[in-house]
């Protein structure tokens, strides 16, 4: 993993950065998170305090924040994984309780002592070879596992076990994605670990050859 304190593209044509190889579009930025490398990020998109495998994207206009990404994940547009929950039991849901908001409102009562009382935070996490359509909200905690399909505009608000479709607000498993003889060679295999490289020239729409090529060639490697 790369560790990239800040990095943003002010310019109207996509940048690219080497080492790790990261393709960034008008007004994307980077905010203290770790990339595997060969990642790109739409306009206007945003990483922040966030973790992401390689040969990971996400559309324009998606705010990611306090998650870890795996491999092989595509994030669609105006997307918001981890966003934070304001306190709904506390006297107010407003931040002046636990943040200090002299440069946001001009005023403040918070003081170093308040830390103790600040919302607990939780990390998100969204599994490998996970898709994410556009318009999702995935709210802080949740776990969306290994090869989910997160429907257009859902909302998810509980963990998704591997390989589900799951839509709606709040979002609900629809049905899974393949027979579950299926899903169980495919978390064994773990082929999204394997390079890009190593994935050439697959039967790609037949899942059971694409496993029995990958099975083959990883039994080759350990030769």
């Amino acid at each position: 993993m790369h560790k990239i304190e800040l990095l943003i593209n002010n310019g109207p044509d996509p940048q690219l950065s080497s080492a790790p190889w990261i393709r960034l579009e008008s007004n994307a930025k980077i905010v203290r998170s770790k990339l595997g490398g060969n990642n790109t990020l739409g306009y206007y998109s945003c990483l922040n305090r966030t973790q992401v495998g390689r040969y990971s994207g996400f559309g324009s206009f998606s705010y990611l924040v306090d998650t870890e990404v795996g491999r092989y994940a595509t994030i669609g547009s105006r997307v918001s994984v981890g966003g934070f929950n304001h306190p709904v039991n506390w006297l107010s849901v407003h931040e002046f309780q636990y943040r200090d908001t002299s440069r946001i409102y001009g005023a403040n009562v918070y003081t170093a002592a308040d830390s103790v009382h600040q919302p607990h935070s939780l990390d998100t996490n969204l599994g490998d070879d996970v898709w994410v359509g556009d318009n999702v909200v995935i709210l802080r905690g949740v776990k969306v596992s290994t090869g989910v399909i997160v429907g257009a505009g859902s909302v998810v608000t509980k963990d998704i076990e591997p390989y589900m479709i799951a839509v709606g607000n709040p979002a609900r498993v629809l049905r899974p994605r393949f027979e579950p003889s299926v899903v169980k060679r495919l978390l064994e295999l773990r082929w999204w670990e394997l390079e890009l490289h190593q994935l050439r020239d697959l039967n790609y729409s037949k899942v059971d050859d694409a496993l029995n090529t990958i099975e083959d060639r990883i039994r080759r490697l350990h030769r």
